[in-house]
């Protein structure tokens, strides 16, 4: 099991004024990075960072408001981050935090506040299960096709199964990875960041 994806917020009140006003040119913005370097390659405007897909590589963040608190947002998968790809990773949350709250340091010139003043808003949970044959991969995804989670219907896409896709609060998909994690791997193999394989 792996945190796929985790977004972070702290309210900006915890900020200093002169961090705040290092954070204006920020805003709602999405930074790739070259893992083999760490140079940034393109930043760009992202308006809903909820919407960025956990296997995104680089960083999100945002300064958002509940009506009545204002937060800054920093998101990531730190699989990503760390080794590369988002298919081998750490399953401790504490771990997880550092590594986007390092990250963004870096991005954002150092201007965060401690670790322990930043809230989980979005966590992403990968549990990947190997079975020994394409076969069993595809009878697997076949059973699963009528079964539903809890109070969540399922629908079927192409190969793919998915749980409460409308849901903004618990969602959930079955795939098969093969091809997906063939390329992952290669890609890592090149950056020298492969970790090893635990089941």
């Amino acid at each position: 099991m792996l945190i796929d994806w985790l977004t972070l917020r702290t309210k900006i009140s915890d900020l200093q004024e002169s961090e705040l006003l290092e954070l204006i040119p920020y805003l709602a913005k999405m930074e790739i990075t070259n893992l083999s370097n760490d140079q940034v390659i393109q930043t760009k405007l992202v308006i809903d960072i909820d919407a960025v897909r956990s296997d995104f590589q680089g960083l999100v963040w945002s300064i958002s408001s509940n009506g009545r608190d204002k937060y800054l947002n920093i998101g990531g998968s730190p699989a990503s981050i760390e080794n590369g790809s988002n298919l081998f990773g750490s399953g401790d949350y504490q771990h997880c935090k550092k590594i986007i709250i390092k990250h963004a340091q870096k991005a954002l010139r150092g201007c965060l506040v401690p670790s322990s003043n930043w809230h989980p808003r979005r966590i992403d949970i990968t549990q990947n299960y190997y079975l020994q044959s394409r076969t069993q991969v595809k009878d697997a995804l076949h059973m699963l096709r009528a079964s539903d989670g809890m109070r969540q219907k399922s629908t079927v896409k192409g190969d793919s199964i998915y749980w409460g896709e409308s849901s903004k609060y618990r969602k959930g998909k079955a795939y098969d990875k093969h091809t997906q994690a063939k390329e992952l791997i290669k890609r890592a193999e090149k950056l020298n960041k492969t970790p090893p394989y635990t089941p």
